[in-house]
């Protein structure tokens, strides 16, 4: 038998587990038929939009996106073959990759950024103002990198 610290930790983590998977059907839903894109593409175009650098490495997307490396690279790939994205050698290391958005990438995030906060204020429409400022703070201090 597990004791109540055990079992409160178990419950909290399922319930996270749910939203984030509910979140990521109806955010996914809304991105695929507006734009297009996937959550994982939605959020690589994210990260590259709203970087202060001209690109990231690919190590430092797939970091942020929660992603496999071969998995990045496919969806960088099919991101590039839409011309929303683009690929080049690091200037400091010739081994290394960096990906920056274009202009067409930057039109798509701004077309889609306030639907898809929308998605996310509809699934969240039971919190009051305060508890989504404390939720934020929760998520936040679980040290998962987010931008």
């Amino acid at each position: 038998m597990i004791g109540e610290p055990e079992a409160t930790a178990l419950r909290s983590s399922f319930a996270l587990m749910d939203v984030s998977a509910h979140l990521q059907r109806v955010s996914g839903h809304y991105l695929r038929s507006a734009g297009g894109l996937t959550y994982v593409q939605f959020r690589i175009l994210m990260r590259l939009a709203f970087t202060d650098r001209p690109s990231l490495r690919m190590h430092e997307l797939a970091q942020g996106a929660v992603i496999s490396r071969s998995g990045l690279t496919y969806q960088v790939t099919t991101l590039e073959a839409r011309g929303l994205c683009t690929r080049s050698a690091a200037q400091d290391d010739d081994r290394g990759v960096t990906a920056s958005i274009t202009g067409d990438g930057r039109a798509v995030v701004e077309r889609l950024a306030a639907g898809y906060a929308e998605v996310v204020r509809q699934a969240f429409l039971g919190l009051r103002p305060e508890h989504t400022r404390d939720l934020t703070a929760i998520l936040a201090a679980v040290g998962v990198e987010r931008s």
